[in-house]
């Protein structure tokens, strides 16, 4: 089996303004696609952009299924949220209202988001931040954490503003 993720970069539209090496890359893909129909390699593709797709990848006959996996339901973000917070912490600091209140908030947010607010939620009452159980206000702020920590310089990297100080 060979998996590749983020196929949109990939296989992107070849219409209009197209950069001539992506329209190579998306005409050898959808070659190589077909070529391998009777091999004994099963092709598994994720993108979450189907629409960045070139329109020949998405036709019948490139790929035998397409699935949808889409974000997870108000009840299933209340158990994910609810697992994640009682694997981490216990279950005495899951509560019904405050998890409630945080899946209503976060529609459409992945359920690999969703999980990993147990792990930041562990990290903050470890450092103190909190003792007693998770609040809707606490959710609130180990989330801003987790979606602020890609933007994060490591760190031994100097800040820009600390760079000009020096020139």
């Amino acid at each position: 089996m060979l998996f590749i993720d983020e196929i949109d970069s990939f296989i992107k539209p070849r219409d209009g303004n197209v950069h001539s090496l992506d329209r190579d890359l998306t005409n050898v893909m959808l070659t190589e696609t077909v070529g391998l129909r009777g091999s004994k390699v099963i092709l598994v593709a994720a993108t979450n952009f189907l629409d960045a797709l070139d329109g020949a990848g998405k036709r019948s006959g490139r790929f035998d299924y397409q699935i949808e996996i889409p974000a997870p339901d108000l009840p299933a973000r209340i158990a994910l949220l609810w697992r994640s917070i009682a694997e981490e912490l216990g279950d005495g600091f899951a509560q019904q209202e405050p998890v409630t209140a945080l899946a209503r908030r976060w529609e459409g947010f992945s359920a690999a988001r969703l999980t990993a607010l147990g792990g930041q939620l562990r990290e903050m009452h470890r450092n103190g931040k909190f003792t007693g159980p998770v609040t809707f206000e606490i959710g609130m702020k180990a989330m801003r954490l987790l979606q602020g920590r890609k933007g994060r310089l490591p760190e031994d990297v100097k800040n820009i503003s600390d760079s000009r100080q020096s020139l």
